[in-house]
Parts: C-alpha cells; structure tokens; sequence
C-alpha cells in the first residue's frame, strides 16, 4: 500500500486541478470531501482529453468521479482485496480507515496485491515441500545446512582479521 497518495478536493474546478495536476504528474488522484473522507477517483487522461476548455470555472470533477463505493480496508486480507478489484474492475482502489469515517489512509494496486500474495504463497509451497525452513535447523534458512555449515570458513576469516566480523557469513537467524 501506498501512503503518499494525491489528493484534491471534490469541488475543486476543472482548471484548477489542470493547474496543479499536469499530465503526468500521476496516474490517478484521490478526492476527498471537506472533512478528507473519501469520495472516489479521478484518473488524469480522463480529464485532459476533455471538450471543454472555455469555461473550466463553471465545470467541476463530477462528471470524471470513478469508485465512488468501492475502498478497501485495513483489515481486508489480499483474497478479499483482489476480489474487489475485480468486481469494481480496477487497477487500484483507495484505503480507508472505516466505512463511516471513510479517511483515506493509502492506495494499493492490483498489480501488488497479486504480487504479494503470490510471494507469500511461493513462500508457504516451499516451506511445505521442505525447499526452506523457518529455525527448525538452529536458525538456518535453507534446508540441508546444518547449524554450523559456514563455522569452518567463519573460523579462518576471524584468524586473519579478529576484529572485523563479516555479517554475510552468519547463519540465518529469526528474530
């Protein structure tokens, strides 16, 4: 999830976020209420290919507002996430804090959502295949290595320099 989302205010006028949002500056920016309670999506080349130039000041980002319903949660594990982004059909949705309140706390694509949760699940096949293992061999990541794999190599590098010890040679720990 991303925290340093861009907002804008839901009655901002047409020129105005021209002016402080330039094509390409982002992709997508979030609207928010006067309160900061979320009030959907604007993405950027909806609004630049836009028919109207003259009189900017009478039109506003209503008619460009997307997912004015649909947000995520904190709590929303990544299943849940992605099934929302494809009911709401897409690629990145607002964070709020609660339904009520509606504070945007962060976005989060699709794109890492799916990531994610397929690393922890590549994670979990290999701890269930025995490819890796968490501090079952004395803090030792990888199967097959024994607690003191590396002591014997670990053991010259500290003869020839006693006070320098390399971190890269230590075994895995999980703390």
């Amino acid at each position: 999830m991303r925290d340093d989302v861009r907002t804008a205010d839901v009655d901002m006028r047409l020129s105005r976020f021209r002016h402080d949002f330039p094509l390409g500056s982002a992709q997508r920016v979030v609207l928010v209420g006067d309160r900061g309670q979320y009030r959907g999506i604007v993405l950027l080349p909806d609004v630049y290919p836009s028919p109207v130039e003259k009189g900017d000041d009478e039109h506003g980002l209503g008619e460009f507002i997307r997912w004015r319903d649909d947000f995520l949660l904190p709590e929303m594990n990544s299943k849940q996430a992605a099934g929302l982004f494809d009911s709401a059909e897409s690629e990145a949705l607002a964070v709020v804090n609660t339904p009520s309140e509606r504070k945007v706390i962060g976005l989060l694509t699709e794109s890492h959502t799916l990531r994610r949760y397929s690393e922890e699940h590549d994670l979990r096949r290999r701890e269930a295949t025995g490819e890796l293992r968490r501090s079952t061999l004395g803090g030792c990541k990888f199967a097959g290595q024994t607690p003191g794999w590396n002591q014997h190599r670990h053991d010259q590098l500290a003869q020839l320099a006693p006070l320098r010890r390399p971190r890269f040679l230590t075994p895995y720990t999980d703390q």
